[in-house]
């Protein structure tokens, strides 16, 4: 039963690592954009910035998805 709670505690912890991580990306797309315009952010607006360093597409996309809700 140990290692069952051990791997779910891993999993767990990573998940909220990768949540952290998508959460302070967007706090600080806010910070240097502001809010989300439709007008100002169009498709592909991010794909300029680098904010940690394994970072994937799909990191970019959730981003600008939380992003998309700061209006």
């Amino acid at each position: 039963m140990g290692s069952v709670q051990s791997s779910c505690d891993e999993t767990c912890d990573a998940f909220s690592q990768a949540v952290n991580r998508r959460v302070c990306v967007c706090i600080a797309v806010t910070a240097e954009l502001g809010d989300y315009c439709a007008d100002e952010h169009q498709e592909g607006y991010l794909n300029e910035f680098h904010f940690v360093p394994d970072q994937r597409d799909d990191l970019l996309s959730q981003v600008a998805a939380m992003h998309r809700k700061h209006r």
